[in-house]
Formats: structure tokens, C-alpha cells, sequence
């Protein structure tokens, strides 16, 4: 079983009337590669801004493991148009 390196749970992010994300959950483990894929606008960017250091509305994002912040535990996020 891999270690947890970083967990969001119950992320919840709003712009005004619209919720881009609500009470969503995510790990990441040593070791594995996610991508982040579907239609426009359920939230794929603002889940990888929060995951890449933004600050959800409610919710948290902990670093499993005793590293300073995301740039250690190796998160990259590559936009593609």
C-alpha cells in the first residue's frame, strides 16, 4: 500500500453565486500520476489551483508527509487547450 502524500478533503470553492467545487475529496500517493479531464466548467481548474497552493472556501489540503508545501510533494499541472 502507498503512503498518502497529500489529501484535499471537503474542498468547497464559490465566485459569487456560482460553486465551482463543493465538499469534493482527493489524494494523491507516492508514486502515482493523476490527470484531471472532462467538459467545460465542473471545476478542473479549480481543484488544480487548490491543489497547487489556492485556498479553498471551506475544507483543507494537508501535506500527509513532512514537506513545506505542494512544490515538494511534486505537484505539476500542465494546461492543454
Amino acid at each position: 500500500m502507498c503512503a498518502k502524500r497529500l489529501r484535499a478533503e471537503h474542498i468547497t470553492k464559490r465566485y459569487e453565486s456560482v460553486c465551482a467545487r463543493q465538499d469534493t475529496c482527493f489524494s494523491l500517493n507516492a508514486g502515482e500520476s493523476h490527470a484531471l479531464m472532462g467538459e467545460n466548467e465542473p471545476g478542473k481548474s479549480t481543484l488544480s489551483n487548490i491543489l497547487a497552493g489556492a485556498a479553498p472556501d471551506h475544507g483543507s489540503l494537508r501535506v500527509v508527509q513532512q514537506f513545506p508545501a505542494t512544490h515538494w510533494v511534486g505537484i505539476e499541472i500542465c494546461f492543454v487547450e
